[in-house]
Parts: C-alpha cells; sequence; structure tokens
C-alpha cells in the first residue's frame, strides 16, 4: 500500500478528499473521544474550518484519508486563543 501526503488550502481542497478529512475527524474525535460536538451528516466540522486553514493529509492508494491536520495562522483565532 502506498500512502500519499497531500497539501491543500480550505478553497481549493477536492471536496471527496474535504469530505474524507471531516469523516475522519468525527471517527476519531466524536465516537472513539467521545466528545460533546455538534456533527452533520457524521461529519465533524467547526468555525476553524474557513479560507484561514491549510489542511495536510494522508490518502491511501484507494484516495482513504488515513490521517490529517489543520494549520491555522496563529495571528488569528484557534481552539487554544
Amino acid at each position: 500500500m502506498t500512502i500519499m501526503i497531500k497539501k491543500s488550502d480550505f478553497l481549493a481542497i477536492p471536496s471527496e478528499e474535504y469530505k474524507g478529512i471531516l469523516s475522519l475527524r468525527y471517527q476519531v474525535f466524536k465516537q472513539r473521544l467521545e466528545w460533546d460536538l455538534v456533527v452533520e451528516n457524521i461529519l465533524e466540522s467547526d468555525e476553524y474550518d474557513n479560507s484561514n486553514a491549510e489542511y495536510i493529509y494522508a490518502c491511501d492508494d484507494t484516495e482513504n484519508v488515513s490521517g490529517c491536520w489543520r494549520l491555522l495562522p496563529t495571528t488569528g483565532d484557534y481552539m487554544l486563543k
């Protein structure tokens, strides 16, 4: 199996890959960690998924997202500030 690391900004990320990121976040944060999150259609997103966000994500041979990171500039709002 080959893992590809990809990078995209919020406005340019392909729709299916973005859905894969949101689905993975749902699986991790809502299902596994049982965080109290508002989700829609088994996809987890929040106010930080906006034009300031950059995404780095891992896809396998079948384009399934198997890991993801969201990067935000520290000059604006982010989860710890």
